[in-house]
């Protein structure tokens, strides 16, 4: 991470799963952990735009 904000452009993608949007029952850590992941993710990224660093949560899903 610290190598592409002193590159000042960097591109992250962080591929978690659609059970953020819509948890499954039986899933409870899981749901708890990816939640979790995913607000971390979503706060750094506020911090990193200054240096032209995307981050990008993808909540890949059924089709």
């Amino acid at each position: 991470m610290d190598s592409v904000i002193e590159r000042k452009f960097g591109r992250i993608d962080n591929i978690t799963s659609s059970a953020v949007k819509a948890p499954i029952d039986i899933l409870s850590l899981s749901n708890g952990a990816r939640s979790g992941l995913t607000g971390f993710i979503a706060g750094l990224s506020r911090t990193t735009v200054v240096a032209n660093v995307t981050i990008n949560n993808l909540l890949p899903g059924r089709s």
